[in-house]
């Protein structure tokens, strides 16, 4: 059976996966398959990630890859610092949130936004500001400290194993640990304030801002792109790695900014990229392929296809070989 590895990054557009702003991507999709039309199985990650881990637009505590992996033999790991990743532990040896202490959740937020007003809670935030700096701003955890947990999650892990690491760095908020746009700290957490604030309708971004958004954002993704690099040059190449969105991010292309599950291309097509042992070398695949035929793809590759589940249907066919 192979050892399975999936890299899920978190509102990675598929046009900023370029030489330019992902080489160690693109590098990587040499070394495999490239599907150039991969569609998300929704614009959010509530609703995409059901797809991805369980072939179905709902999830299923029970039919999911990582269940039917582990109750085949799998050891099975995930990492990650996405609140909403916590409905998926369900067949995790290991299920870590590297940043669960240190989150607010969105419904906490808007109590406070509902008992305070919304004038009082721009003041609160603006207090806020001028008492956080660097990645005390960040709600999710830098990809540098991820790699560097999931490498020692693998390191002597007995076989076979399915590790599942995701990456949070294009998301909200677009916060580059360097930047090169002269911002300072305050200043990027300002305009990231008012970034969700127009995402919400709350607010209005000038065509400037939004371009800096845009700059921010594609640092976010450059810096993201560097560890994941690293990861897969340290990791051991008996591996099958799959590389993916969840979906995409908007930038006022229709009106809105941020992701909020609409149906348009900016949010759903997104990067899939297959490689590792038994994967073709620097094919690129241009037959349309769905997050809701990951799973069974990746159980096909195992040799479990017979426990298949959920809609989706292998497109091993045209990664493997060659």
């Amino acid at each position: 059976m192979k050892n399975l590895i999936l890299i899920t990054m978190d509102a990675l557009r598929y046009d900023h996966v370029t030489p330019e702003i992902t080489p160690n991507l693109i590098e990587i999709s040499k070394d495999g398959v490239f599907f150039k039309f991969a569609m998300a199985g929704g614009g959010t990650t509530k609703s995409s990630m059901p797809c991805i881990i369980a072939a179905n637009y709902t999830y299923d505590p029970e039919k999911n890859l990582s269940v039917v992996l582990k109750n085949n033999g799998y050891s099975t790991g995930c990492l990650h610092s996405n609140l909403l990743m916590n409905d998926f532990a369900p067949g995790f040896d290991t299920f870590i949130d590297l940043k669960k202490k240190h989150l607010v959740s969105k419904q906490t937020k808007r109590k406070i936004r509902e008992v305070f007003g919304d004038r009082a809670f721009k003041t609160l935030k603006a207090i806020r500001r001028t008492m956080k700096s660097g990645d005390s701003y960040i709600p999710y955890e830098r990809a540098e400290r991820l790699v560097k947990r999931s490498l020692e999650w693998l390191d002597g892990r007995s076989e076979p194993y399915f590790l599942w690491v995701h990456f949070m760095e294009p998301h909200v908020p677009y916060y580059p640990p360097e930047n090169d746009l002269g911002l300072s700290s305050k200043e990027m957490i300002k305009l990231n304030d008012k970034l969700i604030d127009a995402a919400w309708k709350r607010a209005t971004l000038t065509a400037e801002e939004v371009e800096i958004l845009k700059r921010l954002y594609r640092l976010e993704v450059k810096y993201m792109d560097k560890w994941i690099g690293e990861f897969y040059r340290r990791v051991e190449k008996n591996n099958v790695i799959f590389l993916t969105a969840d979906h995409g991010d908007e930038f006022g292309e229709h009106g809105d900014f941020s992701h909020r599950g609409k149906i348009v291309p900016e949010l759903l097509h997104v990067p899939l990229i297959i490689v590792g042992e038994g994967i073709k070398k620097g094919a690129v695949v241009e037959k349309d392929v769905s997050h809701l035929d990951l799973a069974p793809t990746m159980l096909d590759i195992a040799g479990l296809y017979e426990h298949r589940f959920g809609l989706g249907r292998s497109f091993k066919h045209l990664c493997v070989g060659g």
